[in-house]
This record gives structure tokens, sequence and C-alpha cells, in this order.
């Protein structure tokens, strides 16, 4: 569907957290700029992989989007889906994003009454999270009990 999965993920997630500002302005700006720098890194990816496998990169990435996914071209993965991968690999991002809401609701809050205040359901929520986090990562690092065979 798409050659850059991980960069359009991490876009989607900036953008919430960006969106949650309301400010469209402030939208277009990270938008311009996320772009600007991973167009970059994007191109410098291509080139290595098109260095390393040739003209059959070349000619996968002709019909792969680079960026905006091509929902038509959907295959559904021969891998089923598995609950402990994304537990053991994915809390990581999700404690990132709850910050990222926690800043921003502070620095909204700061802006419109000059007072240092986050929403107690956002507290929560990072309170949950971080324990969350801590949890898995504990169980990553020092159980088997999210290792599963055949998967990183």
């Amino acid at each position: 569907m798409v050659r850059h999965p991980l960069y359009l993920g991490n876009y989607l997630m900036w953008i919430g957290i960006v969106l949650f500002t309301k400010n469209i302005s402030f939208t277009i700006i990270v938008s311009l700029m996320y772009w600007l720098y991973y167009e970059r890194i994007m191109f410098a990816e291509e080139r290595f992989l098109e260095r390393k496998f040739g003209q059959s990169y070349l000619d996968w990435a002709k019909s792969i989007p680079a960026f905006i996914p091509r929902f038509s071209s959907f295959k559904k993965s021969t891998i089923p889906f598995s609950m402990k991968s994304v537990l053991r690999r994915e809390y990581s991002g999700v404690l990132a994003t709850v910050i990222g809401y926690v800043f921003v609701d502070a620095v909204i809050n700061f802006k419109n009454w000059d007072v240092f205040y986050v929403s107690q359901k956002l507290l929560i929520l990072l309170g949950v999270t971080a324990i969350m986090t801590l949890i898995l990562r504990s169980l990553k690092h020092y159980t088997k009990l999210l290792n599963e065979e055949g998967r990183s």
C-alpha cells in the first residue's frame, strides 16, 4: 500500500498531537516541516535500496506510492495479527504519544490562563500508560511471556 509505512505512522501520531492544539497554521507548519525532514531520509533510503537490490527494487517502487497509501493495492498478510507482538514492541510509542498530549494540554492551559495545569483525565491516562509501560518493558526484558516463535 505504501513504501514508507513507518514514516506515515509517525506522521499520523505527530499530527494527532498537533491537531489537539486546534491551530490550523501550526498543523500546516508541522506537516511541511515533517515533509521537508523525512523526504530527504526517504530519498536516501530509496537510493540505498536501489543500489542494494537494483532493478527489482525500482520495479517494485514504481508500483507502490511512497507516502500516501493506495488502498486498492491492499493484500491481506499471511502472518496473523499478534497482540503479544504489539504489546512487546509498541509500548514506548504509546507512552510518547500520551506524553505529547499531556505536554500540549499543559502548554494550552498555560497560554490561556497563565497557570500550569493538566486535566485530571490526561494525568490518569499518563499514570496508567506509564505503569503499563513499566510492566510491559519488564515482561519483555525479564521473562519470555511476550515471546513468540517466528517473530522478532
